[in-house]
């Protein structure tokens, strides 16, 4: 398989210890044009590539990943890595040489003023060619993909829905559901929840997909509908399961897309989430199948996600699988959460 070792071309490692400098430090990159996360202040805690240079940083550091705001696909599925210390950094670009040889490191630790030193981080990015990769064009390629393994896809997964994770959120389901499956694919857990009885809508991008599932599942109906842009009134189901689809919106959307899921339940409802987790974000690119996926650390850090969207997790299920759409030798780790919507805070809590 061949795939990007990281979707994000440049790291900034910075010392835990100063986050308000490392925020300004990312609001100037940010205005620059570049995508950033600042995992150590927020979410989750990044992995630095190379154990020396892991070696090297406070257990409590954090670090900050960013991605040119236009990046060719060439440049995404084959980059090469770029390293910037920001100011605090206690790693050496000795040390970062050692661990990347084939990257390039900028060193800002002398200070932020990126307008200086921008000239300098803009030579070090990749030549640039071609149509720019952002997150629409990103989408476009997903989809795209799904419409070609289609029906490679649906044999794979079609008699082999993901029965522990189902059954955990279903048993948070009334009798005779109203349940949304949210990037539904060829409708095999659509087609598991209306056989228990459920009143089914399954939406999905993939026009090939959602052949398949019209096919296949007659008693469920099925919509073309982005999970980002879900085109229904609030309050319309007891049940919104999204299982995988989440894992191609990227980090920066996927709160917004929990509260969309949030708005549409009902009183009492409930929202299963199904995705991988403990990989690195990448494009994956196998015969002929390119997607892009963004994958978080842990289930604590979805569960703080969910949060942020006003959605309280209520159970978790986090189980280990080899099968995978290709039939590649490798395990997977999936986490499933089921969450409601949060109760109102008292004020001053």
């Amino acid at each position: 398989m061949s795939s990007s070792p990281q979707v994000y071309d440049l790291l900034v490692d910075h010392a835990s210890t100063d986050g308000v400098v490392a925020a300004a430090f990312a609001d100037r990159l940010r205005h620059a044009g570049m995508r950033l996360w600042l995992p150590g202040l927020s979410t989750a805690d990044a992995t630095l590539p190379g154990t020396e240079v892991e070696s090297a940083l406070p257990s409590s550091r954090a670090a900050v990943h960013l991605v040119g705001a236009s990046v060719p696909a060439s440049e995404v599925l084959a980059p090469r890595p770029i390293v910037v210390l920001a100011p605090g950094s206690p790693v050496s670009p000795r040390v970062v040489g050692r661990s990347v040889p084939d990257g390039i490191v900028v060193d800002f630790r002398d200070g932020f003023d990126v307008a200086r030193r921008w000239s300098e981080l803009a030579a070090a990015m990749p030549a640039r060619s071609g149509p720019p990769l952002h997150h629409a064009a990103l989408k476009d390629r997903t989809a795209a993909s799904y419409d070609r393994i289609a029906e490679k896809f649906a044999a794979r997964w079609f008699d082999h829905p993901p029965v522990r994770p189902l059954e955990m959120f279903a048993g948070h389901l009334p009798r005779s559901a109203r349940v949304l499956d949210a990037g539904c694919g060829p409708g095999h857990h659509a087609k598991w929840f209306a056989e228990r009885g459920h009143d089914v809508v399954g939406v999905d991008i993939s026009q090939g997909m959602l052949r398949i599932a019209r096919a296949r599942v007659p008693t469920a109906a099925f919509l073309r509908m982005d999970i980002q842009n879900l085109r229904f009134p609030a309050a319309t189901f007891d049940g919104i399961w999204c299982a995988g689809a989440a894992m191609h919106v990227p980090r920066e959307e996927i709160v917004a897309v929990f509260r969309g899921f949030r708005r549409l339940i009902r009183p009492g409802g409930v929202v299963g989430i199904n995705m991988q987790i403990d990989r690195r974000s990448e494009i994956v690119k196998y015969d002929g199948d390119v997607r892009f996926f963004e994958y978080y650390r842990s289930h604590a850090e979805l569960t703080r996600l969910a949060a942020r969207a006003g959605l309280d997790v209520v159970a978790v299920d986090v189980g280990v699988t080899n099968r995978n759409t290709h039939g590649l030798d490798m395990l997977l780790t999936w986490a499933t959460l089921v969450a409601v919507r949060a109760l109102p805070r008292p004020p001053g809590l």
